[in-house]
């Protein structure tokens, strides 16, 4: 997926756990992000529940696009109930 989004000319920074997502995205603006949902030490559901929350006080909105490699039943539902920004409901 990186090397495809940076042969596409996109500036992309890759993390390994969904903590360092987190912060990343406390210290940087993003324009999209792309969420494993099964990352170590704070999953990708984890990660964008905090994510949103730090984006409700500051009342901003950024994309967040869940993606996996082992999907499994109710998996969708769940992505979409975590990607949701309740403030834009």
């Amino acid at each position: 997926m990186v090397q495809l989004l940076r042969k596409l000319c996109h500036s992309v920074t890759p993390v390994v756990t969904g903590r360092a997502a987190f912060e990343l995205f406390q210290r940087e603006t993003f324009d999209l992000i792309l969420m494993d949902v099964q990352m170590p030490e704070m999953d990708g559901f984890e990660a964008t529940a905090a994510i949103r929350g730090i984006e409700k006080s500051r009342g901003e909105h950024t994309p967040i696009i869940a993606l996996t490699a082992h999907a499994m039943v109710g998996d969708r539902e769940r992505c979409l109930a975590a990607m949701r920004p309740s403030q834009f409901e």
